[in-house]
């Protein structure tokens, strides 16, 4: 217990509790994305995702745990590593060699809270369904929730697609550093092709595959099934 504690009052050790708490946020986003991108298949197919998801439900209930864990240390140890950093170098440097160091890196804390604050206004939305309930309890004929409705008609609400791609990009960001710097630490890195656009292009993949909801939705790719807004309307 000496050990860790000593860890983790060291930079080091603050910076591995935000790499593996990294890891573990990145793999939860890749699969969020696949299951969301369900909604391109169809009603029946993400609605019944949907249920699957809920089959096993102590399996459920330790995924958010880690998951919110994650986050609270993810969060912490970024704090942490921040201020270990400046009081190191209490002195400004006279000139910022800004060239250094890349904007998602610059902007590191200030698009993680951003995003935290996010996600909890899109849990409360999509999950506990405490906001922009119009589509929320809707039900397919097969008398499950219908997810596919909800998704498809909030974010026909162009105010709920921007705000989601908003944030989507500043995940971009904050991934895209996140992604470098893990790749470098495992020496995952190219002649070519540096570790930092790497990390850019990756991140960059997992945003598309996320804004392609709300743009498919806004564009009238991704319509409501009918019936949907008249049942949605007496509610």
């Amino acid at each position: 217990m000496t050990f860790l504690a000593s860890a983790w009052r060291s930079s080091i050790g603050a910076k591995i509790v935000m790499a593996v708490t990294g890891i573990v946020l990145f793999l939860y986003a890749i699969a969020h994305m696949l299951g969301n991108l369900q909604v391109f298949i169809g009603q029946d197919a993400i609605n019944a995702y949907g249920v699957l998801l809920r089959a096993f439900p102590p399996f459920l209930v330790v995924a958010r745990a880690v998951l919110l864990l994650s986050v609270g240390l993810h969060i912490i140890a970024a704090i942490r590593v921040t201020l270990l950093n400046r009081a190191a170098r209490p002195e400004r440097y006279a000139v910022r060699k800004a060239q250094e160091a890349s904007l998602a890196a610059r902007t590191l804390l200030v698009s993680g809270v951003l995003i935290a604050t996010y996600v909890v206004y899109h849990v409360m939305h999509f999950t506990t369904r405490n906001f922009a309930t119009t589509y929320s309890e809707l039900h397919d004929s097969a008398g499950r929730h219908d997810i596919y409705s909800m998704v498809v008609g909030s974010f026909q609400d162009p105010i709920i697609s921007i705000a989601y791609i908003v944030a989507m990009i500043l995940v971009a960001f904050h991934l895209s550093h996140g992604i470098g710097g893990f790749m470098q630490t495992l020496g995952w890195t190219h002649p070519r092709y540096g570790t930092r656009r790497l990390g850019l292009v990756i991140a960059t993949i997992i945003a598309i595959g996320y804004i392609a909801v709300p743009v498919a939705s806004l564009l009238g790719i991704l319509e409501l099934p009918a019936g949907a807004e008249m049942a949605a309307g007496g509610h």
